[in-house]
């Protein structure tokens, strides 16, 4: 080998050497800061899934409460509005028929009672509902 070309495999490893000390102090730290950044952000990512999905089970049971609720506000307005029929039915009866006034009073009453309760009924719900957003 000519000594040109033994000084250009010199250089050559050399310069190899001085590269692979430099990819040592400058790259390897920065892809290390990488590494880091990435995994902390994996961590966030994972934290933002988990929070979503509790929001959306949370949401889900919200839902079906409220789909319940409407159940239970129908079957009660239901129930009055069919305990109201059947009094009224009652009234025609008795004002038809020889009955003590005590008797029609007590059933004017309780019809009196039944209808105060689906007013009361309609104000609760109405004064617990939230005014629709104008948004």
């Amino acid at each position: 080998m000519s000594a040109l070309g033994n000084a250009f495999e010199q250089l050559e490893l050399y310069f190899a050497t001085r590269i692979s000390s430099l990819v040592g102090q400058f790259i390897n730290p920065e892809l290390e800061a990488i590494r880091t950044q990435l995994a902390t952000l994996s961590k966030k990512a994972d934290a933002i899934m988990a929070s979503q999905a509790d929001v959306k089970a949370k949401l889900d049971a919200l839902s079906a409460n409220v789909a319940d609720e409407k159940t239970v506000i129908g079957s009660v307005e239901t129930l009055l509005s069919n305990l109201q029929q059947q009094i009224r039915d009652l009234q025609t009866k008795i004002t038809n028929a020889d009955v003590p006034q005590e008797i029609v009073d007590a059933v004017d009453a309780l019809s009196q009672a039944v209808t105060d309760n689906k007013t009361q009924l309609a104000n609760d719900v109405a004064a617990n509902t939230p005014a629709a957003s104008t948004q």
